[in-house]
């Protein structure tokens, strides 16, 4: 029984092997022919099959770009780094610290914000029910505008560490 099994797995292995070799030969032939056709008759092939796609194109889809437009329009669409100044040490420390700063005056504020509205909550739930619309509405804008500016921090962080 033994001995069947490692019969059956040689001719796994065998089958496998000849499968492989077979692929890589399709892919050389495939590639051959390609290359003898040539770039004008891929791209007239490539058309074809895109003007019987299942969706809706116009012609202006239907164009396909050479490999050296490719590489020309990736470049151009490139963000260029903006080198700093030469700045002192003294500098980039006092803007790191102006940072900080705003970031934690930020997080400050929210803390508040956050604290006030538990505290009011906590008032109507015990035994004052009246409702201070104005205060709540304060509130509210106060809440909205943090969130305007943590997420624009945000979004100078994300750029700063995309573009570093």
């Amino acid at each position: 029984k033994q001995e069947m099994e490692t019969i059956e797995k040689i001719k796994h292995l065998e089958d496998l092997k000849k499968f492989r070799e077979d692929a890589k030969k399709m892919q050389m032939k495939k590639n051959y022919d390609n290359m003898l056709r040539g770039e004008r008759a891929l791209v007239e092939e490539s058309k074809q099959r895109i003007k019987k796609a299942p969706f809706d194109t116009d012609k202006s889809n239907l164009t396909v770009m050479s490999g050296d437009a490719l590489n020309v329009e990736k470049q151009r669409n490139l963000p260029t780094a903006v080198k700093p100044d030469n700045r002192t040490i003294e500098e980039i420390y006092e803007f790191e610290n102006m940072r900080e700063q705003r970031d934690y005056s930020l997080i400050e504020a929210a803390q508040i914000t956050k604290q006030t509205v538990h505290d009011r909550k906590q008032k109507l739930n015990s035994k004052n029910n009246s409702l201070d619309l104005n205060a709540i509405k304060r509130e509210l804008e106060m809440a909205q505008e943090l969130q305007r500016e943590i997420a624009e921090r945000r979004k100078q962080l994300s750029n700063f560490k995309s573009s570093s």
